[in-house]
């Protein structure tokens, strides 16, 4: 976090002087050409995404398009500041610790939603019973205490958690925690709400979703907080890596989430282009579905990961743009710590085909490998391919569609899978449901049961010592190393490229930046 701060305070001092071309291994600043329009459409801004959303429902999006898109829309209570690490006010305009399960949130006045509905503290107390309700989001509101949460009067409310909760101001500032209005929903009903979401308070607000293209949106005429500077957002779906790239290269998109690595070395030479990198919480791994068959043995889950020569797949993977990773937590995160000797694994093919030996499985077997449609992800999965051929285990790869593979992982009908765990903030506890054993493959996509983990992250999340939860974090992270319900394989960047006329960009690490703020260089 302290890198990101820095680079932020870097591009600020370079931004204000007008800098050109000034750049590190981490961002690259121009000076925009002459007669270089601001946008690439008048008074628009935008913006290249990595895909389709599956929903504009807060409380019932689990994937990454989704929570991109919808942050444009909705609001939290309050915010995390990307520069300072502070919570500042948002549609709460301040808040005080009443005991060790409660805090008490003073709403502000005169908000309303997209369909004029006056936003108020019964709608926090909607937004909470409904994110309670929701499976996908049990990550979030599992701990808070639906029943004792209290409305004080119109514009207070008392929000309580079943036990003492450390982070609970950070997991109000995520994507489950974004607020709905309850008029708004039960207006047009579950089903239709996820397609038109009036209820946001946001400083855009939804125009139309063209299927398989583009999400239009409209700055917010009656936003309580500061204008937009450009009356329209547009969020286009471009799912292929290379085209996003190039689509901001060539001045058709304004900002690109997520730059390709494939595409770094030629975009910091575009005078029209300006690149932001930072660490990012993203963890790509391998997720191993634990019920029955080879890959419930934890010696056949250890042997796959002997048999990778990882360091070198990653970089070539994600084109210098990740870590190895080591673990269940990237090395961004704070509570993170470093592998001990025991829980180190690596290259070593004769010692993968030991364990295969040892399980039963001498002459190896047949697993399918999934993955969606992200080339770094592809290529690897050829690259895992060809290192568990080696080693008798013949991974037949599926690439597919994002929605359809999200509804077939959570109907448990993988094997193996690739896929990203983004950290919705700087706290361990965020990994909570993703090996906890009660939970069904919609949070649980590995089906792990491991009561010592329950124990350990259960008890991390009750306690308010820093050292407890900490010590807690270690035994939960030695405990993943050496079961490997996921095979962790890299800690990830984030790349925002931006047209070389805007200023503003947020580097979020989480990868849901603001982009209301997003104003004119000379603005």
């Amino acid at each position: 976090m302290k890198r990101v701060l820095t680079l932020i305070l870097t591009l600020s001092m370079l931004l204000s002087i007008g800098a050109f071309a000034e750049e590190s291994d981490d961002f690259v600043v121009h000076t925009p050409p002459s007669g270089l329009s601001v946008t690439a459409v008048e008074d628009t801004l935008t913006v290249g995404s990595r895909g389709e959303p599956t929903t504009l429902d807060p409380q019932m999006q689990n994937d990454q398009p989704s929570t991109f898109a919808v942050f444009q829309l909705y609001e939290t209570l309050l915010y995390k500041d990307s520069e300072t690490g502070e919570f500042k006010p948002m549609l709460a305009e301040s808040w005080e610790q009443i005991d060790d399960r409660t805090v008490r949130f003073h709403i502000r006045q005169g908000v309303t939603d997209h369909a004029g509905n006056p936003f108020t503290a019964n709608d926090v107390y909607f937004t909470i019973q409904r994110g309670i309700e929701s499976a996908l989001k049990s990550y979030c509101w599992g701990v808070f205490d639906g029943e004792a949460t209290t409305v004080i009067d119109d514009y207070t409310i008392d929000i309580c958690t079943k036990e003492p909760f450390g982070p609970m101001l950070d997991y109000l500032t995520n994507n489950a925690a974004l607020m709905v209005t309850q008029k708004a929903v039960e207006d047009l009903g579950e089903d239709a709400y996820g397609r038109n979401p009036v209820g946001a308070t946001g400083p855009y607000k939804f125009v139309e979703w063209v299927a398989g293209d583009r999400i239009v949106l409209t700055r917010n005429e009656n936003y309580w907080g500061e204008q937009p500077y450009f009356s329209n957002l547009v969020i286009r779906n471009i799912t292929d890596d290379t085209t996003r790239a190039l689509s901001l290269e060539s001045g058709d998109i304004d900002v690109c989430i997520d730059v390709p690595g494939a595409q770094l070395g030629a975009l910091r030479e575009v005078p029209i282009v300006d690149l932001f990198t930072i660490p990012s919480y993203t963890l790509n791994y391998l997720g191993i579905n634990c019920v029955d068959g080879p890959l419930a043995d934890v010696r056949v889950r250890q042997a796959l990961r002997y048999a990778l020569d990882l360091e070198p797949m990653v970089e070539i993977a994600f084109s210098g743009t990740a870590t190895m990773a080591d673990g269940p937590y990237t090395t961004s995160l704070s509570c993170y710590t470093p592998p001990s000797e025991e829980e180190t694994y690596s290259y070593n093919p004769e010692k993968a085909k030991e364990l295969l030996a040892e399980a039963g499985y001498p002459d190896g077997f047949e697993v399918n490998l999934w993955a969606n449609e992200n080339q770094s992800r592809i290529d690897m999965c050829e690259m895992l391919q060809n290192a568990w051929g080696a080693i008798g285990v013949k991974a037949n790869v599926q690439i597919m569609e994002f929605g359809s593979y999200l509804e077939k992982l959570a109907n448990g009908e993988h094997d193996i899978y690739m896929l990203g765990f983004v950290s919705a903030g700087d706290d361990g506890d965020y990994l909570h449901d993703m090996f906890y054993s009660t939970y069904d493959y919609t949070r649980n996509k590995q089906a792990y049961k491991n009561p010592e983990y329950d124990e350990a992250i259960d008890m991390a999340r009750v306690s308010s010592d820093p050292a407890v939860r900490q010590e807690c974090y270690d035994k939960v992270q030695s405990i993943i190393r050496h079961d490997l319900p996921w095979i962790p394989l890299a800690c990830g960047t984030y790349t925002y490229g931006i047209r070389s006329t805007l200023t503003g960009m947020e580097l979020q690490p989480a990868g849901n930046p603001h982009l209301c703020w997003i104003t004119p260089k000379e603005a």
